[in-house]
């Protein structure tokens, strides 16, 4: 690989979230590089005829089989709830299209769901005055979270979204399954403990500059951990982790397998949950499996705050906790400082992408139940809507 290629993996990281929002934890992509922009058209119809958990599951595969169609390559990523964005050099532009496509037929397929995908080179958006930066968020050794900045990504996908886009990847015959090994969706959904899981999204309001963009991302973070203290907010912890069998998303993970091996994967995922089922309850080790460990890493190796031209959260508060950050977010929505999205649910939900439980190769997608990201986007999409107007 070229110098360009290992771009990410040569990435320094950091391992405090709050200097996910400082300019200096940012490096320009390579000029060359392509954002990869899926999402589902038509997810808030399904998130209210009661399919999040299923939206959620084919956001997840849109990364889970790139990654696994560039084998050997670190590839940065956002989890966007009902879709996903990824950054890829140039020499995989042939693998990453066969995946998407692959990707976009099974869950046409399987799920009766569309997913819209589109690819922009950063030199066109760069023509248009916009850039990627990217930051590498470090959970736990060998866990990491991509960030990113420059308004980049966010002009990539209005470009994508955009009727007629020249950005789009349109259908086109294809034969053959994605390969969404390591996707699953085995564990029950996120209680919270504190009252509420708040589902949030902030982005600083258009007409600030870039330094103040910069002081705005850092108060918000900063006012947020002022408000909820230890823990941030985390809506993972050992307390309300459970696993349930046999699980509930059972027939979702099935179907990330071909069709002539759903059997197959069905009795693989049924034994191996029981298994670990009765490994969790009794707290035994086996082979290269130790329960305890996990759910350590679990919680640690959990998606649930980023950064990807505004900041992504779901939150467990009390509901005193989310009326003083609701309030907050309020009072600098009328300084003209920022435009937010909110979504209130009693629970979170999961979908993983374990790669090897052994080697701690595992991360966790996290988005409030009832379609928290999708449902938070829809106010925060008219905020920016009328602050445009306004501005």
């Amino acid at each position: 690989m070229t110098g360009g290629e290992i771009f990410y993996k040569t990435l320094p990281s950091v391992s405090r979230f709050s200097d996910c929002v400082r300019a200096e934890s940012y490096q320009p992509a390579p000029s060359d590089w392509i954002v990869v922009v899926a999402d589902i058209e038509g997810s808030t119809k399904a998130i209210s005829e009661g399919r999040y958990k299923t939206v959620n599951m084919v956001g997840a595969a849109v990364i889970t089989g790139l990654l696994n169609a560039c084998p050997n390559h670190e590839l940065p990523y956002v989890f966007g709830g009902d879709g996903a964005t990824l950054l890829i050099p140039p020499s995989l532009r042939d693998a990453a299209e066969r995946s998407l496509r692959l990707t976009r037929a099974w869950a046409h397929k399987s799920f009766d769901l569309t997913l819209r995908i589109g690819l922009a080179p950063l030199e066109d958006l760069a023509k248009q005055g916009a850039e990627v930066r990217v930051a590498k968020y470090e959970m736990s050794p060998g866990n990491e979270l991509a960030m990113f900045t420059g308004h980049g990504v966010e002009l990539a996908d209005r470009l994508i979204k955009a009727e007629g886009s020249p950005y789009r990847l349109e259908d086109a015959p294809i034969v053959g399954d994605p390969d969404l090994e390591g996707l699953s969706c085995r564990w029950a959904p996120l209680n919270s403990r504190r009252g509420q899981m708040l589902t949030l999204l902030v982005h600083a309001h258009p007409d600030l500059d870039p330094a103040g963009e910069r002081r705005l991302y850092s108060d918000v973070v900063d006012r947020l951990a002022e408000i909820l203290g230890d823990g941030g907010g985390a809506p993972v912890t050992l307390e309300n982790l459970k696993y349930h069998w046999p699980p509930k998303g059972i027939w979702r993970e099935v179907k990330t397998a071909p069709r002539g091996k759903r059997l197959k994967k069905f009795l693989g995922v049924t034994f191996v949950s029981l298994i670990v089922w009765c490994l969790n309850r009794t707290n035994k080790s086996l082979g290269g499996f130790d329960p305890a460990r996990y759910r350590n890493e679990f919680c640690a190796q959990s998606d649930f705050r980023k950064f990807d031209d505004m900041l992504r959260m779901v939150l467990d508060c009390s509901v005193e906790e989310a009326a003083e950050i609701e309030a907050f977010l309020e009072k600098e929505d009328r300084a003209a400082r920022l435009c937010y999205g909110l979504h209130r649910s009693d629970r979170a939900l999961i979908t993983c992408l374990v790669f090897s439980v052994e080697d701690n190769r595992h991360i966790h997608f996290i988005d409030g139940a009832g379609g928290g990201y999708a449902q938070a986007a829809v106010q925060l999409k008219d905020q920016l809507v009328a602050a445009s107007r306004t501005g």
